[in-house]
């Protein structure tokens, strides 16, 4: 990434960070120059850290530190997470829960857009203060189809501004499935992967363990995929109509509701208490527990994370509150635990027939009267068919009420290689080369292909037996 300055009038007059002289507008590109120290992996990056720094690591984040005399400086690369749909709502969720919840901001941020190498870019600076003491926070996030990642700094003096942009410049986005990911990374890697022997709960995973880069072991189960680290255990439940249909039955929040049917069968459980309120947040619940089926106790919380109306509670388990606190302190960290909902596929896995269906609409009104004028709707739907043999076919349409249609039809061959799959004989500038995965659910499994050379193209596939 590279960051270039422009002029402009006073900014920050009050701060001995006065950035007077400088406007930031943010330029993207993978291409650095200039070095700091060896370079290294974290989460899905590589790095050059800033010579003589303090480094500090958790699930979510690095720390890079620095302080001298009375000035200092703060950088954090956070992980890649998934996107809430737009550039704009990725930035406002990472403003307001990493910038806004920790500082006393002065105002809203100056913001700089651009658009590089494929990524959505917004750059937001401000003043802000920490314990009555005046600082400069910078927030960048960036966006690519369905993933999101930010970098963020604090400093009081701007003499650390050219070491900031430096490190930025040299930070690279890794490759999903790039061999050069290392032990610290918060991607699967194809080590350690273990083939089912009926333990993948029905899902039809035959490769029904991932061993995370980051430490953490994802195994589906009948009604939950359990991700373990260092004696902490999260379930990620599959969504259940059933259980949604009753949520409110009893008149009481809808929490307790699913503490009842996910918690109380596996564990005894103490006092459960809500966690202190997060304004616009779901209650997160938690209590002494003991599993009732090892005997060990400790302490678990839920948390209830909605999409459509749909809920996939998050459970976590830790041997003490200290350690439950350090690995789930947030609604964030729970929500981020989703993505090791990935399992390795097979070429016998991918066998069948997949597909989707998705719709929209839109209502007009006139810009005069205020009248409505007519509604426009858009149906799509892709099929895809995998046969023993290694060849495929692929159906694709759209429809839109407004005369709009189309059909694209594709035949070839297939190879798949755990979280990769080649499929021949698609358009002129297309390779066909897909990142895939699968998601379990209950009773079955997603496969997720995602083209590495158009992002945008991206199937989230439902297998029809």
């Amino acid at each position: 990434m590279k960051v270039l300055f422009s002029k402009s009038s006073a900014f920050f007059p009050q701060t001995k960070c006065s950035l007077s002289r400088y406007w930031p507008a943010l330029l993207f590109c993978f291409i650095g120059v200039g070095a700091f120290g060896q370079e290294a992996n974290f989460n899905r990056f590589s790095y050059e850290a800033p010579l003589g720094w303090k480094i500090t690591q958790d699930t979510k984040k690095l720390m890079f530190e620095t302080i001298n005399g009375n000035t200092y400086c703060q950088i954090y690369l956070w992980c890649m997470t998934d996107s809430k749909g737009s550039n704009q709502a990725d930035f406002e969720n990472d403003w307001n829960s990493l910038i806004a919840n920790q500082l006393r901001v002065k105002g809203e941020p100056k913001i700089e857009k651009s658009y590089e190498e494929g990524w959505d870019v917004t750059l937001g600076i401000a003043e802000a203060s920490f314990q009555n003491k005046p600082l400069v926070t910078l927030l960048i996030t960036c966006t690519k189809g369905r993933e999101s990642f930010s970098i963020s700094s604090n400093f009081n003096d701007e003499s650390y501004l050219s070491q900031i942009l430096l490190f930025i410049d040299k930070v690279k986005v890794v490759d999903k499935t790039s061999s050069t990911a290392t032990p610290n990374q918060a991607s699967p890697t194809n080590q350690g992967l273990k083939p089912s022997n009926d333990g993948n709960g029905g899902t039809g995973i035959s490769l029904a363990q991932t061993n995370f880069e980051d430490g953490w072991v994802a195994t589906p189960s009948a009604n939950y995929v359990t991700v373990r680290k260092n004696g902490v255990e999260v379930r990620l439940y599959y969504p259940d109509a059933n259980v949604d249909k009753n949520r409110g039955g009893q008149g009481r929040k809808f929490e307790y509701h699913y503490w009842d049917v996910w918690v109380r069968p596996d564990f005894q459980t103490g006092e459960i208490y809500e966690r202190p309120f997060e304004i616009g947040r779901d209650a997160i619940l938690e209590a002494p527990v003991k599993n009732l089926q090892t005997g060990q106790q400790g302490y678990a919380a839920l948390m209830l994370y909605f999409e459509n109306g749909i809920c996939t509670p998050i459970f976590g388990f830790a041997p003490s509150r200290e350690l439950l606190q350090e690995y789930l302190p947030r609604h964030e960290s729970f929500e981020n635990m989703r993505r090791y909902n990935n399992f390795a596929v097979t070429p016998a896995d991918m066998i069948g027939k997949w597909a989707t269906s998705g719709g929209a609409y839109t209502n007009y009104y006139s810009g005069i009267t205020g009248q409505y004028v007519g509604t426009n709707t858009a149906a799509t739907s892709d099929e895809f068919n995998f046969a023993q043999n290694g060849t495929y076919t692929s159906h694709h349409s759209y429809y839109t009420s407004g005369g709009g249609a189309g059909k694209q039809n594709y035949s070839g061959r297939y190879t798949v290689n755990v979280w990769a799959a080649n499929l021949t004989n698609r358009d002129a500038n297309d390779p066909g080369e897909f990142h895939c995965k699968f998601e379990a659910i209950k009773g079955g499994r997603i496969l997720h292909l995602l083209n590495k050379k158009f992002n945008m193209q991206y199937y989230r596939l439902f297998e029809e037996k």
